[in-house]
This record gives structure tokens, sequence and C-alpha cells, in this order.
């Protein structure tokens, strides 16, 4: 069994900060990657979250796409659940305060058509039970 770091470690506040800024895609996968993959697997935000979860979170894709891109990563990562029982579907259909995605983006309209884009992007990746699961309390919640 992996054991996981919290977010009480200098390490994962480190490595979920960098996830939420938009332009430290470099150190993720510059020096994590590379040098401790295995931190890949064993932090967890507080709501023991993973980091290909953060990434869904916060809309990054480019991150998200590094992580899918290691197969060991993505079968590792894909089926984790936080501590609501959410899975990264439930993630990807919530919106977040700031997302890299939407940034530029000016109308409703297409900000939810680029939501529903993300959305189904990770669900490609999901297995299909996925879309069928609930969390503890029966509902969308962040």
């Amino acid at each position: 069994m992996i054991k996981l770091i919290g977010i009480e470690s200098g390490i994962a506040q480190a490595i979920f900060s960098a996830v939420k800024a938009v332009n430290l895609v470099d150190f993720i996968f510059g020096k994590i990657a590379k040098e401790k993959r295995e931190l890949l697997y064993r932090v967890r935000d507080g709501k023991r979250r993973n980091i290909l979860m953060s990434a869904v979170q916060h809309r990054q894709a480019e991150i998200f796409g590094m992580i899918c891109r290691l197969k060991k990563a993505t079968a590792t990562l894909l089926p984790t659940r936080d501590n609501h029982g959410n899975n990264i579907l439930h993630v990807a259909g919530t919106l977040t305060e700031f997302s890299p995605l939407l940034e530029d983006i000016t109308g409703a309209a297409l900000k939810m058509q680029t939501e529903v884009q993300w959305f189904k992007e990770v669900e490609s990746l999901c297995n299909p039970m996925f879309s069928n699961e609930r969390n503890y309390i029966c509902r969308f919640e962040s």
C-alpha cells in the first residue's frame, strides 16, 4: 500500500500550490515527475484529493494531460475518491473559483461550452461506472 502524504506536509503544500498556479507546470513535471515520481501517487490535499483531481478542479489542462500520459499514474489516480466520496467526474462537474481555462473567454455560453468540453475530456478517460456513482451525500459537492 502507498503511504499518503497529507497537505500538512510542506511537500504537499508546494505541489498543490503549483497545480493552482498557471505557470508552474515546469516545476511539477521538470522536478517532481522526473525526479520524485512517487510523489504524484502519494500527495493529498485537505480534502484528500490527489494531484490529478486537483488539476481537474483547477482546470489545468496541461498538467492533466501530462499526468494522463503516465499510464501508471492514470491507473492509480483516476479511481480514487476524496473525503466526501467524490470521484474525478464530481470534481470536473464542479465550478471552481478560478479557472485558467475560462480566463480569456467572454460570454456565458462560451464558458459553459468550455466547461462541458472539459468534463467530456475527463469523462473520456474514466471507467463508465464513474458516471453513475454518487458521493456520500448523494449530490455534487466541491
